[in-house]
């Protein structure tokens, strides 16, 4: 495994109050939560700045709620096309930037190849072997990506912002998760560590041609797990995951290490 060094980057409060925000609205609009205008349910008093941002932004609407008996917050129009547009970045992160958390960058190997042929004690031994480096930050910054959010996509995935306890308020405004963000990021591989590995200290062909083929194996593996947990759902032993996409979907990743979704941009 390569030593973490520290990024150059760091979590800015903008982009943390918009991980917020889209953690807000999805409660509010998905999980059909009243959020009251005065905020005096239990604990609710502690959103009152994240909900002011929201309502700079225009991503909050005041809207009467017979079912809620009074005004509650719901989005906007603007605040629905941005949780949208997260969602479509959120599908490329599970169907992409998973097998990057676990690399062998002496042999090329990905841990991910052999997921399916392990029993679940032989793949947490398996996986928490030494020999595999986090390289999710080094591919976002290739794709021109921000290693913050896909990180915090990856939270998302584990079911670390699920706050199904009543201290959910809480948890959101000012949780220790936030901070594991910037420390999971710190302790990644980054893009610049991958091209000091060869001649001097900027990005040569080399660590680029490096990237290309990292990914490229990298999304290989990803067509071929989701061939497997296509097999699994059709004979009934793994249930259909959320977000269903097609074998097509993987062709542009395939044919340019650097794509990306436009929902990125």
């Amino acid at each position: 495994m390569i030593a973490p060094i520290q990024p150059t980057h760091c979590l800015s409060e903008e982009r943390l109050t918009f991980f917020k925000s889209l953690l807000l609205l999805e409660r509010i609009e998905s999980r059909s939560y009243p959020l009251p205008v005065d905020l005096d349910g239990e604990a609710d008093h502690l959103l009152a700045p994240l909900v002011q941002s929201m309502l700079g932004s225009q991503w909050l609407r005041k809207f009467h709620s017979a079912k809620a008996g009074g005004l509650v917050y719901r989005a906007t129009r603007m605040g629905l096309i941005q949780l949208e547009r997260f969602y479509q970045r959120y599908i490329e992160f599970l169907n992409i930037f998973g097998v990057f958390a676990a690399v062998d960058l002496s042999s090329g190997e990905f841990a991910f190849a052999d997921y399916y042929s392990m029993e679940e004690e032989e793949w947490e031994d398996y996986i928490s072997s030494d020999c595999w480096s986090d390289v999710r930050v080094a591919v976002a910054e290739f794709k021109e990506v921000d290693p913050f959010e896909v990180i915090f996509m990856a939270f998302l995935h584990e079911g670390r912002y699920d706050f199904l306890d009543g201290n959910w308020q809480k948890e959101l405004t000012s949780g220790q998760t936030w901070d594991e963000i910037e420390e999971v990021v710190a302790e990644s591989v980054t893009l610049d560590q991958l091209s000091c590995l060869y001649q001097g200290h900027s990005l040569t062909s080399n660590a680029e041609d490096m990237m290309c083929d990292i990914i490229k194996r990298g999304v290989e593996i990803n067509v071929k797990l989701w061939q497997n947990e296509r097999k699994m759902v059709e004979t009934g032993s793994l249930q259909p995951p959320e977000y269903e996409i097609d074998e097509e979907f993987f062709t542009p990743y395939l044919h340019d290490p650097a794509y990306r979704s436009p929902f990125w941009d």
